[in-house]
């Protein structure tokens, strides 16, 4: 049986999911490990050893933006555990994360020959440093990036720029390698094939869900208080910040008629600032619960600001209920406008209520229709298969 470790940031979130979904999808057919900062499966390696050890790794990385280029120590330890497993294939997700040193893992994999695939859950890996460049419409890194518009920007640079030496770096360590690069969206793709990667092999593997949670089949939420007869308009998000449609929803809490609208946050913290009216549901990874809160609402409503393909919609369809999204991203390459929901204009609030207003005129049927074409297994497959190929 061959060996394939998963290196991510988190075993938690949208990408710890895909990590674990690949791994539980594939167990009978290859052996899988994965290698994260809080590793804490029987199958794992935590390569920051602590929570102090991760927050010291993060100060370091965050002096000047090297995140993915320090913590060598940790990382030769990890090397030394590979060397005891023996691996047929690394594949990487979110390589930043304050955690381990990319030379050397690809150095790693290139003497050893083990073949690499690489998902793309963000921009990160063909920038100098940013994860996502359009909020600072910023477009260097298509020729060497440098004075950075974005430091304070995941993963930040709080003291120097070294944006420009990451972006050569980079460039240096995945081109040439052999790597297949997987972007979860055609959006993303097109852009990785705009960088350093247009000779790679980029390919495109959508994201899946579990339609056996998130379907129409299950109970509704019941709120309660006063909120039966009004149209309930849901957000999920978490962290659930600015660029995810914070500031977005208390902008469009201030036009509704609230005795008609109730609007739902799921993902809010103390941290988090909404204004009065708002509906506020701390996180949760109870998918039971959200899935009953999809069917239950009228409307999603999902103001994000950088997003590659957000499988929020995906839950949100697969449970009959209709979209409204910014059309930036991959958003519009799962939300059909005017078929299973109303893509907008970025920042147009005045759009969103326009499309609440047509809401109902889209058929809930055709939305779950649309989500359940998106899978688990489905997506699971499209990995065993790019796996045997790059094992033969």
């Amino acid at each position: 049986m061959k060996t394939i470790i998963q290196f991510n940031g988190t075993l938690f979130g949208s990408t710890g999911a895909i990590l674990k979904n690949i791994a539980n999808g594939l167990s009978a057919e290859f052996r899988f490990y994965d290698v994260t900062p809080d590793s804490t499966s029987e199958h794992g390696f935590c390569l920051t050893g602590s929570y102090l050890g991760r927050q010291w790794q993060k100060v370091l990385c965050q002096i000047n933006g090297s995140d993915g280029f320090h913590s060598k120590l940790t990382t030769k330890s990890l090397l030394r555990w590979l060397d005891e497993i023996k691996p047929d294939l690394f594949h990487f997700h979110n390589i930043h994360g304050y955690y381990c040193n990319l030379p050397l893992l690809v150095g790693y994999a290139v003497s050893h020959k083990i073949p690499i695939v690489y998902t793309l859950h963000d921009a990160w890996t063909f920038t100098g440093r940013c994860g996502y460049f359009d909020v600072a419409h910023c477009d260097k890194w298509l020729f060497g990036c440098g004075h950075c518009p974005a430091k304070w920007q995941y993963p930040k640079a709080r003291l120097f720029d070294t944006s420009a030496k990451q972006w050569k770096l980079k460039r240096e360590i995945l081109t040439g390698k052999g790597i297949t690069f997987i972007a979860p969206s055609e959006w993303l793709a097109r852009f990785a094939k705009q960088s350093y990667l247009v000779d790679e092999d980029i390919r495109v593997i959508n994201n899946g869900i579990d339609t056996g949670i998130f379907n129409a089949d299950g109970d509704s939420y019941k709120f309660g208080e006063g909120m039966d007869d009004k149209k309930i308009i849901l957000s999920v998000a978490y962290p659930f910040g600015p660029n995810k449609g914070l500031n977005d929803l208390n902008a469009l809490q201030g036009k509704i008629d609230t005795s008609k609208y109730q609007i739902v946050a799921v993902g809010v913290t103390n941290e988090d600032k909404t204004v009065p009216g708002i509906r506020r549901i701390a996180p949760t990874k109870d998918k039971s619960l959200l899935a009953s809160l999809y069917r239950r609402a009228d409307a999603f409503a999902f103001f994000t600001h950088q997003d590659n393909y957000p499988t929020v919609l995906l839950e949100a369809l697969s449970c009959g209920c209709p979209v409204i999204t910014y059309d930036v991203g991959g958003c519009g390459e799962i939300v059909e406008d005017g078929r299973t929901g109303y893509l907008i204009k970025e920042n147009d609030i005045d759009g969103a209520l326009k499309a609440l207003d047509k809401i109902d005129s889209i058929d809930r049927k055709t939305c779950r229709e649309e989500g359940q074409n998106h899978s688990i297994p489905a997506f699971v497959e499209e990995y065993r298969k790019l796996y045997e190929e790059k094992l033969k």
